[in-house]
């Protein structure tokens, strides 16, 4: 799962909000690693660890909801563990709450 927030603030500058499952970590199985900062791909950098994927999956729809109110989509992918016989993936990410977010990029 990977999802990228983005917004502007008053003097136009682009912020970006990104939350990844990619990452384990030795504290716990189930993890997500939250990143922000006005680059893409450095900045401020907080991981969160779970027992359980009931744990993870309440908090990401935790900081979902609660940056859904400043920031928008940029991106989004998340992969579907049930792959059909042609491969493809399915749409996966209804339980987190990201209205319009599909398997592939969603483009602001």
């Amino acid at each position: 799962m990977l999802i990228t927030l983005y917004k502007y603030d008053r003097r136009g500058r682009i912020w970006y909000y990104t939350l990844d499952d990619r990452q384990q970590s030795l504290f716990g199985q189930h993890t997500i690693t939250v990143s922000w900062g006005m680059d893409l791909f450095s900045g401020t950098q907080k991981q969160y660890s779970f027992d359980t994927l009931e744990e993870r999956d309440k908090k990401i729809r935790e900081i979902i909801k609660q940056k859904s109110r400043t920031y928008k989509v940029l991106y989004s992918y998340f992969k579907d563990k049930s792959k059909n016989k042609t491969g493809t993936q399915g749409a996966g990410n209804s339980r987190y709450g990201i209205a319009g977010a599909g398997s592939s990029a969603q483009m602001a």
